[in-house]
């Protein structure tokens, strides 16, 4: 929706440029003293549109700084050492133990 609003603005912004371009020469005349408001104009529509979207990105930004920073806090209750004898050690066993018993009540 932002870009469809962002090419709206542009276009209506560059309508009068290309009206310039016309072979009317009386028109080009009128249209040339209204030009640089119209830059002004655009330039002012796109911060005006662009601003609340810039405040919601910074706003996720920081959201997720914070919740990141909780998930790096936290750490486990035991130590690393006893976590890997845990992992590596007790875990093939009990897959292996797991896996007899689905064996022994499938046959």
């Amino acid at each position: 929706m932002l870009q469809q609003r962002m090419a709206m603005l542009t276009l209506t912004a560059l309508l009068p440029q290309m009206f310039v371009v016309t072979a009317d020469q009386s028109f080009r005349v009128l249209m040339e003293p209204v030009i640089p408001w119209f830059f002004t104009i655009e330039i002012f529509l796109v911060l005006l549109s662009t601003y609340p979207v810039l405040i919601l990105r910074y706003r996720v930004r920081d959201k997720k700084q914070h919740e990141l920073g909780k998930v790096y806090r936290w750490e486990w209750p035991i130590a690393s050492h006893l976590q890997k004898l845990i992992l590596f050690g007790l875990l093939p066993p009990l897959t292996w133990v797991v896996a007899a018993m689905i064996e022994n009540t499938i046959y």
